[in-house]
C-alpha cells in the first residue's frame, strides 16, 4: 500500500497517465523524425524488406530498359545490305545479354525468398546486402561487356546506365558509418569502368565520315580474354541510335523516382495503419 492520503491518490494517478502520454508523445514525435529523414538526407536503415522492395523494382526496371534497347527501338531494313548483318549482331548481343541479366536476376531473388520462407520474413539485412552486391557486380560487368561490343563510352546507348548504377545503388546502401567504405568501393569500381570504356572509345578510332560501317569492322578485347566483335550503333542507324539514347536516359531517371514513390507509398500506407490518435488524447484530456 502506498502511504498517499485518500485525498493525493487521484493525483498522483492523473501524474501517471500524464507521464504514460508524454511517453507516447516522444514515441510518436521519434517516429515523424525518422520518417522526414527518409525523405531527406537518411540517417537511418530502410527496414530489410523497403530495401528488399527498391532493389527488386530497379532491376525490374533495368530489364525493362535493355528489352526496350534491344527489340523495340532499332528497325533492321527489309531488303539485306551490308548494314543489316552488323545491325542484327548488336541487337542480338543485347538479346542474349537480356536473358542473361533475366536468368541471373531470378535466381537470385530466387534465393531471397527461400530465405525469407525458411526465416518466416526478412528479419535481417544481411541477405538484402547479399542480394544488393550481387545485382550490383552483375550489372556492373552486363553493362560494361554491352558498351564495349557498341565501341566503348562514346558510342554506346547504354552510356546513361552509368549513372543509373550508382544512384539506385546508394538509395537502398545502409547508412551507417561502417558501410561508407563499401560505398566508396563499388563507386570506385563503377569509375574504373567508366575509365575502361572511354579507353576502348579511344582505341576505335572511327573510319572516315562517307562510311557507314563506322567502327563495325573492328574487335575489341573484353578483360583481355573474350573478343567482340564491335557494332557502332551510332553509325550504322544514327536515328535510331538517337532514340536509344533518350529512351535509356529517360529509364535511367525514373529508376530513383520509382524508388522514392515506393517509399513514399509505404510511408502513407504505415501513417493509416499506426492511426495517430490525437483527436483520443484530447477526449481523454477533457474527461
Amino acid at each position: 500500500m502506498s502511504g498517499l492520503t485518500p485525498s493525493e491518490q487521484p493525483l498522483d494517478a492523473r501524474d501517471a497517465e500524464l507521464s504514460a502520454k508524454a511517453t507516447q508523445l516522444k514515441a510518436w514525435e521519434d517516429d515523424l523524425t525518422d520518417r522526414e529523414e527518409e525523405f531527406g538526407e537518411r540517417a537511418v536503415d530502410f527496414n530489410p524488406t523497403v530495401r528488399a522492395s527498391l532493389t527488386l523494382a530497379a532491376q525490374s526496371l533495368g530489364f525493362f530498359l535493355l528489352f526496350v534497347l534491344g527489340t523495340g527501338t532499332f528497325e533492321v531494313p527489309a531488303q539485306p545490305d551490308k548494314v543489316q548483318p552488323d545491325l542484327i549482331r548488336g541487337l542480338n548481343f543485347i538479346v542474349n545479354i537480356s536473358w542473361v541479366y533475366l536468368i541471373l536476376s531470378s535466381l537470385i531473388l530466387i534465393g531471397l525468398l527461400f530465405y525469407a520462407y525458411i526465416k518466416k520474413g526478412l528479419d535481417s539485412h544481411k541477405p538484402v546486402d547479399i542480394m544488393l552486391l550481387l545485382y550490383v557486380g552483375m550489372d556492373i560487368v552486363l553493362l560494361l561487356l554491352l558498351v564495349h561490343q557498341q565501341g566503348g563510352l562514346c558510342r554506346s546507348m547504354f552510356l546513361p546506365v552509368f549513372f543509373l548504377i550508382p544512384t539506385a545503388y546508394l538509395i537502398v546502401e545502409r547508412r551507417e558509418k561502417v558501410f561508407r567504405w563499401r560505398r566508396l568501393i563499388v563507386l570506385a569500381v563503377i569509375m574504373g569502368c567508366i575509365c575502361s570504356a572511354y579507353r576502348v572509345s579511344v582505341i576505335l578510332q572511327p573510319l572516315p565520315s562517307d562510311s557507314s560501317l563506322g567502327v563495325s569492322n573492328k574487335t575489341v578485347w573484353f578483360l583481355h580474354h573474350w573478343p567482340l566483335q564491335v557494332t557502332d550503333f551510332s553509325m550504322l542507324a544514327h536515328a535510331d541510335y538517337d532514340k536509344a539514347i533518350f529512351r535509356a536516359s529517360l529509364i535511367s531517371a525514373f529508376v530513383p523516382i520509382t524508388q522514392i514513390l515506393i517509399v513514399m507509398f509505404r510511408a502513407r500506407i504505415r501513417k493509416r495503419k499506426d492511426n495517430v490518435p490525437s483527436e483520443t488524447l484530447t477526449t481523454e484530456g477533457a474527461s
